[in-house]
């Protein structure tokens, strides 16, 4: 059901059908001068721009999943939704991103069993997706118990990105074990206030700390 014409001559087309069909160089430029000039509007090049999520120049699927796929709207989802493969690979994921953005909280319990289930790539993008929305959190605190590594790193992103009391607590939990790295870089986005205490309030004693050892160097410098 896609608002779409076929008022383009095949002619026009072609010269884009084999930027999106096709490998070597000079595509790129091809396929964004063709956006621009609406001409996937037209309803025959929808099949190549969705195939383009699996592109081999990551410009080009890259291109497809920020730019031509959400132009469409929430129309493109369930196009989109009818093949997605959760176990599938970088392709997939992109392909997750287009749903998730396209589709608003319509596609949110998609996205969240994608999250619970899929390749790892699959999940991380769905993890991320999932950021900002209140009613998943639990789900989201649950990830950071992970036996996967990139798994607790996405979910403390997204916790951060949503920036609640419960996730600073959890980013904070996290710099007293295992995840201290991925806790520090996730904590750098995350606006609430309280994180940003704590972590002042306890560097703060280990430099007093520091101070008091001044005749260990070892363990002053660490």
């Amino acid at each position: 059901p896609m608002p779409l014409s076929t008022d383009l001559s095949y002619r026009k087309l072609a010269a884009v059908k084999s930027a999106l069909t096709t490998t070597g160089s000079g595509r790129y430029e091809v396929i964004v001068q063709a956006f621009e000039a609406g001409m996937f509007r037209d309803l025959r090049l929808l099949p190549h721009a969705v195939a383009a999520l699996d592109d081999p120049y990551s410009e080009i699927a890259d291109f497809a999943m920020m730019r031509i796929l959400p132009a469409y709207g929430q129309a493109v989802v369930p196009l989109l939704t009818e093949t997605f493969d959760p176990s599938g690979g970088k392709p997939e994921a992109r392909k997750l991103r287009v749903i998730g953005e396209a589709g608003g909280e319509d596609a949110a319990e998609f996205v969240l069993r994608a999250a619970e289930a899929g390749s790892d790539e699959v999940r991380t993008t769905a993890i991320e997706l999932l950021a900002g929305r209140e009613r998943y959190e639990e789900a989201l605190l649950g990830y950071t118990k992970d036996k996967k590594k990139a798994i607790r790193a996405a979910a403390y992103r997204a916790l951060a990105e949503g920036g609640s009391a419960r996730a600073a607590a959890r980013l904070y939990e996290a710099f007293s074990g295992k995840d201290i790295e991925l806790a520090a870089g996730a904590a750098r986005r995350c606006e609430a206030g309280e994180i940003a205490e704590s972590l002042v309030r306890d560097f703060a004693a280990e430099l007093r700390q520091a101070e008091e050892l001044k005749d260990d160097v070892k363990k002053r410098e660490a």
